[in-house]
């Protein structure tokens, strides 16, 4: 045994040196190969192909070598000594065809392809290896038809499929895809969100939803009972934004299949998270028609509030508008009554109460009826007590608002929610002029997880550095903090004389451009839209490197899109904050939507 161990030990110190040795060459092969220097590259590979023939990859630097020198001859003859060395295996006629197509022998070449295909086993490395050959040398035709052989030898209708579906995607073959895809599921292989995602993968534009949709409508027609076909025609018309025929096929999906709803009420949560406040109103309702037995009936009552709610503040409405949007909320809360199941509803009945009704009272009072009763969770219920703050503040309770903002930032430190309490609490110390203390509060903020509050604190943040060291005693700013707690409290008529009264009061300041942001929240808040975006684009134009250009510029893309429904200039103006303002904060959002817009 010690005799054997010594001899093995010697061996192992002869090849040591060997191993080494074919390292360095190998490396330094590879370093000739990539700067170009063939001739040097293949003086090395033939010794290292030869050393050891069955190593693929340096016969496939040497026969690459002598290729790129046109060495046609040496690079017949090494392909035909593999074949003979591996038993004909496929992947080496391809080698042949391809030295064949470089000297234009296409009819020779086509004679070693099919050789290849012919000389195919059952063998799934077999296949992978002719289908990648094939496919790397751009003959898309006949990787197919290596994966449609391999899949016959088989028995196996799926083999392979996500190699198919890219090389149909490499021809630009939508409907190879879809093809492939759908044969996946009839075969029980994918699932429906697997496809979809393939599906998102490979299309690139309108027409390949379009050439989907016909593909589908074909199966249904064959298969009218199949769900799956059903399912991807929905699918489909929502990634067309076609959202009334998505309806319209979940609705007769619902009754012919006699569901419980839930396919509606999904489809409605999707169409109200998307603004589709029409179509959502409508899933909503078909699903409250089927009456109370269903199971999605509460929550598509609650959902259907919301929706007109959301509908109806998001874009030009009449007080009329309003106060009918109250009856039905007080008609829900009536029916179900107040209890935790319907404290999200009663949380944005106070919010219509207070933004839009000017009863802060009554909004108040509804919010310490949740947080009193526990009607939620605890997070929610801080959510309750920040809403509470806020209308606290509308009625000019400053103490008891910073108390309860307080409250919420001790408990959520460092979380979300917190950091918006902490930037509440800051901005009320904006509003009473105590700006070193609010600064420091919102430098911290700047840092925040949640853009919006990251950007409403750097914002605010640099109006006050902007203009703390104007004047000594800090009166416009003063002036200025004022006039914006009069616009949060919708006192407008009282913030626009204190914004015109700074100019006069205080010749020197640098508060113009937030003056003029300040008069389009108002212009907004006031549905004159087509004033505020006048107002927005001044603050665009004169002021594009001022804290508030790229707010602005966004504030008139969501006008248009949102307010006015014009897409076109929506899509003008996020383009242009994409363009000009790469930095934003809105970057993100701004390219979301423009894509959203344009259909793509």
């Amino acid at each position: 045994m010690k005799r054997i161990l010594q001899l093995f030990c010697i061996l192992m110190l002869i090849g040591i040196p060997v191993f080494a040795q074919r390292g360095n060459n190998e490396a330094l092969a590879k370093e000739y190969f990539k700067n170009a220097e063939y001739d040097k590259a293949e003086t090395i590979y033939i010794k290292l192909y030869q050393s050891d023939p069955t190593n693929t990859d340096y016969y496939n630097k040497y026969f690459q070598c002598l290729v790129i020198q046109k060495k046609y001859n040496d690079a017949e003859k090494l392909v035909k000594k593999m074949l003979k060395r591996t038993n004909s295996y496929p992947i080496y006629f391809i080698d042949l065809g391809l030295l064949y197509d470089m000297q234009t022998e296409a009819d020779k070449a086509k004679k070693q392809y099919e050789e290849a295909l012919k000389r195919m086993q059952p063998d799934l490395m077999m296949l992978v290896d002719v289908c990648a050959k094939f496919t790397d040398a751009n003959l898309y035709d006949y990787a197919l038809r290596s994966i449609d052989k391999g899949r016959k030898l088989s028995n196996n209708p799926t083999l392979m499929s996500v190699d198919a579906s890219k090389i149909y995607s490499l021809q630009n073959n939508k409907q190879g895809i879809i093809e492939e895809q759908l044969n996946l599921f009839e075969q029980n292989a994918y699932d429906q969100e697997q496809i979809q995602q393939t599906f998102q993968d490979y299309f690139t534009d309108e027409k390949d939803y379009d050439l989907l949709k016909v593909v589908l409508l074909q199966k249904l027609q064959k298969f009218p009972d199949q769900q799956f076909y059903s399912d991807l025609l929905i699918w489909t018309f929502i990634q067309q934004q076609n959202f009334e025929a998505a309806f319209m096929q979940s609705l007769a999906m619902d009754k012919r299949l006699s569901e419980n709803g839930q396919r509606l009420y999904s489809l409605g949560v999707y169409c109200k998270n998307n603004k589709q406040y029409e179509v959502a109103s409508k899933a909503f309702k078909a699903v409250v028609d089927k009456g109370n037995s269903s199971p999605f009936y509460l929550p598509s009552r609650q959902l259907l509030l919301t929706t007109q709610k959301e509908k109806i503040t998001s874009s030009i409405y009449t007080q009329n508008d309003l106060l009918t949007l109250e009856d039905n909320y007080k008609t829900y809360l009536q029916d179900f009554g107040e209890q935790s199941n319907t404290a999200e509803t009663m949380r944005e009945y106070a919010e219509l109460l207070a933004l839009y009704l000017n009863k802060s009272a009554q909004a108040i009072e509804i919010l310490k009826k949740i947080i009193e009763n526990r009607f939620g969770i605890t997070s929610f219920l801080s959510q309750c007590k920040l809403d509470l703050g806020d209308y606290y503040l509308y009625s000019g309770e400053i103490w008891e608002a910073a108390l309860l903002y307080g409250q919420v930032d001790k408990a959520y430190k460092d979380e979300p929610l917190g950091q918006m309490a902490k930037y509440r609490n800051a901005r009320l110390s904006y509003y009473a002029g105590e700006f070193d203390w609010s600064k420091a509060q919102l430098d911290i903020l700047k840092a925040s997880t949640s853009q919006l509050i990251a950007n409403d604190a750097l914002n605010l943040s640099l109006l006050i550095s902007d203009n703390q060291n104007v004047d000594s005693n800090q009166q416009a700013l003063r002036l200025f903090a004022s006039a914006d707690l009069l616009i949060y409290q919708h006192q407008y008529k009282a913030a626009l004389l204190k914004l015109d009264s700074i100019n006069i009061l205080f010749q020197v300041n640098d508060l113009d451009d937030d003056i003029l942001w300040l008069k389009s929240t108002i212009e907004m808040n006031e549905q004159n839209f087509g004033q505020a975006i006048e107002n927005y684009r001044k603050i665009v134009d004169q002021y594009k490197d001022g804290i508030w250009a790229d707010d602005a510029l966004f504030a008139i893309a969501e006008a248009y899109q949102f307010k006015l429904k014009n897409t076109e200039l929506a899509m003008k103006a996020y383009q242009h904050l994409i363009e000009d303002f790469p930095g934003s904060l809105f970057m993100v959002e701004a390219r979301k939507r423009y894509r959203l817009l344009r259909g793509s």
